[in-house]
C-alpha cells in the first residue's frame, strides 16, 4: 500500500531561513546533491499545495521540545527541519544523509539554536 498525502484545502506559503552561515553552508552543500535537490524541490511543491510537513513522509516526526510547530522530515536523501504555523512553512536546515559528519553537526545546531530535542543515530 501506498503512502498518501493529506492535503489541506489551503496552500502553505514556503519559505528558507538559515539562522547562521553554518546552517547555510551545510544547506548549500547539501543540495550540490542531484538527487537531494531533487527530493528538496519535490517536498517544497508538496507543502506549497497543502501537504502539511509532517504527512510528507511517514518518518517525519513533530521534534520533542518544540510545542509541536517544528517537524523533522526523515526522507529517503536528507533530512530537513522545518517549522510550520496555520499558513507558512520555514525551512530551518537541510542535511544530506550521505555525510555522516553533516548529520551530526545539523543535529547539533539545530538542538542549539531552537532548543530542541533531535535524537536520531
Amino acid at each position: 500500500m501506498k503512502y498518501a498525502l493529506k492535503v489541506r484545502s489551503g496552500a502553505f506559503t514556503v519559505n528558507e531561513k538559515f539562522e547562521s552561515t553554518v546552517i547555510k553552508k551545510l544547506a548549500e552543500k547539501a543540495l550540490e546533491n542531484p538527487r537531494l535537490k531533487n527530493e528538496y524541490n519535490r517536498i517544497k511543491k508538496s507543502m506549497e499545495i497543502g501537504t502539511k510537513p509532517v504527512d510528507i513522509s511517514r518518518r517525519s516526526i513533530v521534534v520533542p521540545g518544540s510545542g509541536g510547530t517544528k517537524v523533522l522530515l526523515k526522507c529517503g536523501q536528507g533530512r530537513y527541519f522545518v517549522d510550520f504555523s496555520e499558513d507558512q512553512v520555514t525551512i530551518l536546515g537541510i542535511s544530506a544523509r550521505s555525510n555522516r559528519q553533516d548529520m551530526i553537526t545539523f543535529k547539533n545546531l539545530m538542538n542549539k539554536l531552537y532548543d530542541v530535542k533531535i535524537n536520531y543515530n
